[in-house]
């Protein structure tokens, strides 16, 4: 790639940027912690295969695949500690995520192939398409040298991963084409993740967010058992038992669209105040949850000139 990543640290009291580091290529979406930065790039292929002979055609087959390099970058000073790279892409920073000195990461592998007819007699290429595409997830350990230690492929095949909250050791996926499965993956040994539970649901949730010890809140879209989506819903996951997941409480919103379905920074999620807030297209709703009445709508802000930035 042509283009770089330039990454700066600022030292507040003096008003002076204190370091500074370029990575060549480095990607568009960041994951960061207290210790390190990762930068996470897409990188696709399209592998030929010899050329062969059908009737008047000159053939070429192409696979093609999609990669995630992952950058890992120390921060005092700023400096490339190491690079890899695992099968699939990523959604967003929160399928990456890093426990002592192990780094975690989820992707969406999508495979497909197609031919290309070449006639030279007559000075045309016809395309066609391969009927071998797949989807598959995965969940990947890597450990500080960016090296694949533990593994669990082919999660869903033929579904998308539409959200990914890790808890500790443990990590929440949600995936979706026609039924919502929520599947829980016990990381406590980076060399072996476990499969503990899977949930289907019909829908799925774009954003997951641990609510309280035992619980798991869930912001997405609810649908039909054939995939057709019908509009917003919320659930509230009991993971008090990790091998046995539940949906404790789950509600329709009669809304079709949220900016907080694709944006973290338009949802408000505060336990302490029992408050679940954010926009609608009706306007900004919050809510609160008890496990014995489930989701319980406080109010509705309205206004005429309604702005998702609010």
């Amino acid at each position: 790639s042509p283009s770089y990543v330039v990454i700066c640290a600022y030292d507040l009291e003096k008003d002076v940027i204190s370091d500074t580091s370029s990575v060549l290529g480095g990607g568009d979406t960041v994951y960061m912690n207290s210790d390190r930065l990762y930068l996470i790039d897409s990188d696709y292929s399209d592998v030929e295969s010899a050329r062969r002979t059908e009737g008047v055609y000159s053939v070429v087959d192409h696979r093609c695949f999609n990669s995630t390099i992952i950058t890992r970058i120390g921060l005092s000073p700023l400096s490339v500690q190491s690079a890899g790279k695992v099968p699939g892409s990523v959604g967003s920073s929160y399928y990456v995520d890093e426990q002592n000195g192990y780094t975690r990461i989820a992707t969406t592998n999508y495979t497909y192939s197609y031919s290309i007819y070449s006639d030279a007699k007559q000075g045309f290429d016809n395309y066609k398409s391969g009927d071998d595409n797949t989807t598959a997830n995965a969940l990947y350990v890597l450990d500080s040298g960016m090296n694949v230690v533990g593994k669990a492929e082919n999660i869903a095949p033929g579904e998308n991963i539409y959200s990914v909250r890790y808890d500790g050791a443990y990590a929440y996926l949600c995936t979706f084409r026609q039924i919502d499965p929520l599947f829980v993956y016990d990381l406590s040994n980076p060399g072996a993740p476990k499969k503990l539970s899977e949930l289907k649901l019909p829908g799925f949730s774009e954003y997951l967010h641990v609510w309280s010890d035992g619980r798991l809140f869930g912001l997405g879209q609810s649908a039909t058992d054939e995939g057709r989506v019908t509009g917003m819903k919320m659930v509230m996951f009991d993971i008090s038992d990790k091998a046995n997941v539940t949906a404790a409480s789950s509600l329709e919103l009669g809304e079709g669209y949220s900016e907080a379905l694709y944006n973290p920074h338009a949802i408000l999620i505060d336990y302490g105040r029992n408050l679940i807030g954010f926009p609608t297209d009706s306007g900004y709703a919050l809510y609160s949850y008890t496990d014995g009445g489930g989701f319980a709508k406080l109010a509705s802000i309205q206004g005429a000139d309604w702005d998702y930035n609010m």
